[in-house]
């Protein structure tokens, strides 16, 4: 490639080594380092647009781990930062890690911050700080003032370091637990439905968020996403939509009691299917329904969040 032609005059370059053809200043040495840094983003990019372009055609390619001695988990990580950072929007100056930070984010903010790390010369870590600062504040707008006998929620669960992917706080600003909790609710009647997301991983949690919200928990559902993800004892692969009432509240019609096992693809982060939406319709219709932490507006619902 091009970049290795700058440096084919100071080293020469194998499979298994580097050697310096002759002595070189310093300013050399950083040159052919610099390239090796934007030879390796290289790599890794070429390496997850080929794993997509495979899955796309082929499938899963588990296998090819152990033909290549790379783990699963990275290959996995190539594959999602090349899907989620197009092309045209990566920048050869910038590491393959810095691109590895942004790759959650939405394509406009993706430009935003990777201009911002070229002009402002940001490393990585410096970079990373810089996209938690700018999503710290999770800013919502005034509760509406209606009365509502059906809330729809899907909590911005706050995820510690030591989850595998430890970007999942970048896709959108969090709340805390205690926060979520204590979330002042808008005004609900006495008899209530609530319909809450939950992770495997925030399954406790949500079932302390819907016992401090005065909700009794009922049955859920599984939304099976068709994607393989992380995990320490199974692979994710699945959400739940956990159901919980407050006072009286009936049952969808039995001619609308459907599986309990949805199968989608997964797509954008965190949204979730519109079936379940037109679900809730069907079986619900004259209710007064209420989505918190909303990510768009919709015919015949209240929205209420920061988007």
């Amino acid at each position: 490639m091009g970049e290795l032609a700058k440096i084919e005059n100071i080293c020469e370059l194998n499979k298994t080594s580097l050697v310096f053809k002759r002595e070189v200043t310093k300013e050399e040495w950083q040159q052919v380092f610099t390239t090796l840094q934007q030879v390796e983003g290289c790599v890794q990019f070429w390496i997850g647009d080929c794993l997509a372009y495979r899955e796309q055609h082929w499938g899963m390619y588990d296998e090819i781990s152990e033909e290549s001695g790379i783990e699963t988990r990275t290959l996995r990580k190539y594959k999602q930062i090349s899907e989620n950072v197009e092309s045209g929007l990566r920048r050869p100056d910038l590491s393959f890690s810095h691109h590895e930070e942004v790759a959650s984010l939405s394509p406009e903010k993706q430009t935003e911050f990777l201009d911002r790390a070229i002009n402002e010369k940001l490393s990585v870590r410096e970079l990373h700080n810089e996209i938690r600062k700018d999503k710290k504040q999770y800013n919502i707008k005034e509760l509406p003032t209606g009365v509502y006998n059906l809330l729809y929620v899907d909590p911005p669960w706050q995820y510690t370091p030591a989850v595998e992917n430890r970007q999942v706080e970048n896709h959108y600003p969090t709340i805390s637990d205690e926060d979520i909790y204590n979330l002042k609710l808008p005004t609900i009647s006495n008899d209530c439905l609530l319909l809450i997301w939950a992770t495997v991983g925030k399954l406790p949690e949500a079932l302390k968020t819907i016992n401090s919200w005065g909700f009794t928990y009922k049955s859920h559902s599984v939304w099976d996403k068709q994607i393989i993800g992380m995990g320490y004892w199974y692979r994710g692969q699945h959400e739940l939509l956990l159901v919980a009432t407050k006072g009286t509240f009936s049952p969808p019609e039995p001619e609308d009691r459907t599986s309990s096992i949805y199968s989608e693809k997964r797509g954008e982060h965190s949204r979730k299917p519109e079936y379940y939406y037109e679900w809730i319709e069907k079986c619900f219709p004259n209710t007064n329904k209420i989505e918190l932490f909303s990510r768009n507006n919709r015919n015949g619902w209240e929205a209420w969040g920061n988007e």
